[in-house]
């Protein structure tokens, strides 16, 4: 009995000696550590970067960015709030070609007229109008947006109206696909006119027509802009204006071609 207990003492006195030594082990690599000056530097700020040769900071002073004030940021859309003031910082530090033309406010007034959504926050409706090819801001983040807003509320609008025990859940899969589809939106962008206000860079401006591509993902970026600008309420108002869905399902193949 005695000899079972000096074993066991044994045991928890090689087990403490093992993990005081894993202990100091760990304090002498944290003591030796030194991390690599790309960790130890700050991040640099947008306007601290260095700036593209061919791209200056020519930003119209009508342009500039909206800033959220603290009365937003508490509100209950905070996300969205948050979601502006990133747009809007990098919209603010954004560089754009010298020789690119902005569109006019009239050109302006006329869109949110065809939209029927006039903007709180004009710079959200102008950023959806500059491409990548011509910015280090783009609308490639307001298209996301606007793509799942238009995901969702197309999705809803096919339940709500023609979702029943004779219709196929894979009909109606069928059809979002094709409602939400580039030639869709490449179709609505050319009823708006948004290549004539495409700000885009020289090398796809001089290879003649916008590409339909970056007009259907400018399309996304509008509804993108509206939905940050005034919510998903706003955005699905001004999307069935644009695309009225048809009263039947029946109707909806035919014009789908389904």
């Amino acid at each position: 009995m005695a000899a079972h207990r000096l074993v066991q003492s044994l045991q928890r006195g090689l087990s403490s000696l093992r993990t005081q030594g894993r202990s100091q082990r760990g304090r002498r690599r944290s003591r030796d550590y030194q991390a690599p000056a790309a960790v130890l530097a700050p991040a640099k700020t947008a306007s601290e970067r260095p700036r593209q040769p061919h791209l200056v900071r020519s930003l119209p002073p009508d342009w500039v960015g909206h800033q959220v004030s603290s009365a937003e940021l508490i509100s209950g859309m905070v996300p969205r709030a948050q979601l502006l003031q990133k747009l809007s910082d990098l919209h603010n530090h954004a560089e754009y070609p010298q020789t690119e033309q902005f569109p006019s406010a009239s050109q302006l007034d006329d869109l949110q007229q065809k939209l029927r959504h006039w903007f709180t926050n004009p710079m959200l409706l102008k950023l959806s109008l500059v491409h990548t090819s011509a910015s280090t801001a783009g609308n490639h983040n307001l298209a996301w947006v606007g793509d799942a807003a238009m995901h969702l509320i197309v999705s809803e609008q096919l339940c709500a109206r023609y979702f029943d025990a004779n219709i196929n859940i894979g009909d109606l899969t069928i059809a979002r696909a094709q409602l939400i589809s580039r030639s869709t939106f490449a179709a609505q962008a050319q009823v708006l006119g948004l290549a004539k206000m495409a700000v885009v860079g020289k090398g796809v401006r001089s290879s003649g027509p916008v590409p339909l591509n970056l007009l259907a993902e400018m399309f996304e970026s509008i509804m993108g802009a509206i939905y940050v600008d005034a919510g998903l309420e706003r955005c699905r108002a001004s999307y069935l204006h644009l695309c009225p869905m048809p009263k039947s399902f029946f109707e909806l193949k035919k014009r789908l071609k389904l």
